[in-house]
């Protein structure tokens, strides 16, 4: 017990941030540190498929899978966000460039378990198809019987 109590004191004293990198979506750093640790900014044409959820703002990311649809993680949607969600596209940045879409469907994997987070994955069904182009395209996927 003195260890743990000791071993407490010196990570507030230093002014430690224990991490978790298991930790829950809700549980996430504050807005000011929406950095990856680690990462760095790249122009939208290293990543022309790399979407932003917005709801009011950046809070998740996806990927442009076809003209129509977007794949993202369960935890960022479910069905009943559709009417709030625009996804930015064709922008490296959350806040500009790039054009807002608004989202017409969210389809939650129907085995998504928020307890376990299996099956983590939803589809976004645009409220309008967009032009794929150079800035933005659709990530190339696996065929129906191709290993991966």
């Amino acid at each position: 017990f003195r260890l743990i109590t000791f071993l407490s004191v010196i990570c507030i004293a230093k002014g430690v941030q224990v991490y978790d990198p298991l930790r829950p979506w809700w549980n996430a750093p504050s807005p000011e540190s929406q950095r990856i640790v680690g990462g760095f900014e790249i122009d939208i044409l290293d990543a022309p498929f790399q979407v932003s959820l917005q709801w009011g703002g950046h809070f998740c990311g996806g990927s442009i899978i076809s003209k129509r649809w977007v794949l993202t993680a369960a935890h960022c949607a479910d069905k009943h966000d559709a009417p709030w969600l625009q996804v930015r596209i064709g922008s490296a940045r959350h806040a500009s460039g790039g054009q807002l879409v608004e989202v017409k469907r969210v389809i939650q994997h129907p085995k998504y378990n928020d307890n376990t987070i299996d099956y983590d994955f939803t589809l976004l069904e645009l409220a309008k198809s967009v032009q794929l182009s150079e800035e933005f395209y659709a990530v190339g996927l696996p065929e129906q019987d191709e290993p991966v």
